[in-house]
């Protein structure tokens, strides 16, 4: 038997670049802040399996799984500056299985909590432009997800009980950029986002 049990997993990939008081040079001359990411990729798995025997009974099962990764990249205080944040191609490739699972007829389920998710996200801010050029470009960000949680009662599983069973999962994909400016020339550009994500609950 299963009592009391919390199953707990989390795979991150984060990138965080940051430049503050962007202002001109002593010399007079203007002065770049850049940030840039040539490519980020991720390809993570995660799975959690309880696999018990026959009339195998899960009582107060906590199960846990989440694949981050992320970009933020901000350049602050820019005075006559020219102010970059770029991002190349951000790749991810991630699944997650979460398997409760009695091999044959008579499983038990009560009070278990599967949750699951995977997240991309990249974030650009320019803040405090004043007469300056401030610009986010990503190039490409491209996501392929799965999750698959499963209660079953093997092969008989029409005689498995369930009772207060909850499945949470998630799959997102974000890009946020942001400049704020003042007599300034501010542009964001996105080339190509790109998502194929698929959730399974039975």
């Amino acid at each position: 038997d299963y009592e009391d049990i919390s199953n707990s997993a989390e795979i991150e990939q984060e990138i965080e670049q940051e430049n503050d008081d962007c202002n001109t040079e002593s010399a007079g001359e203007p002065t770049e802040c850049e940030n840039e990411v040539g490519a980020q990729a991720q390809e993570a798995a995660i799975q959690i399996a309880n696999s018990g025997v026959v009339g195998a009974t899960y009582e107060d099962v906590s199960n846990s799984a989440e694949i981050e990764q992320e970009i933020e990249q901000e350049n602050e205080d820019c005075t006559d500056a020219g102010c970059f944040n770029f991002v190349g191609a951000q790749a991810q490739l991630s699944e997650i299985a979460i398997i409760n699972e009695g091999t044959s007829a008579g499983a038990s389920y009560e009070d278990i909590t599967n949750s699951a998710r995977v997240e991309q996200e990249i974030e650009q801010q320019n803040k405090d432009c004043e007469n300056a050029g401030c610009f986010n470009e990503v190039g490409a960000q491209a996501q392929e997800a799965a999750i698959a949680i499963a209660n079953v009662g093997g092969s008989s599983n029409s005689e498995a009980s369930y009772e207060d069973v909850e499945n949470s999962a998630k799959i997102e994909q974000e890009i946020e950029q942001a400049n704020e400016c003042e007599e300034a020339l501010c542009a964001n550009e996105i080339g190509v986002q790109e998502q194929l994500a698929g959730i399974t609950i039975i």
